[in-house]
């Protein structure tokens, strides 16, 4: 991922940040931004663009804490 944050983390927000790559496919990052699958709270994921990455703009583990807010992130997810 290009912004991999660590589980169990708290009160953090990942805001604004743009990303393109000009590698082959099979050298794209695998994601955006990962929130590993934990305890995770009080976060925003807004406002990101990442293009050209494998699994799309952002993956958040499904056990995510309390207080997430997703919003207004693209992407392009590869094949």
């Amino acid at each position: 991922p290009i912004v991999d944050v660590a589980p169990n983390a708290t009160d953090f927000t990942v805001s604004g940040n743009q990303s393109r790559s000009f590698y082959p496919v099979t050298q794209w990052p695998s994601t955006g931004v990962l929130v590993p699958k934990g305890l995770s709270t009080r976060f925003s994921v807004v406002n990101n663009s990442f293009q050209q990455t494998k699994l799309g703009t952002t993956k958040i583990g499904v056990a995510a804490g309390s207080n997430v807010y997703i919003s207004g992130n693209m992407g392009v997810a590869g094949k």
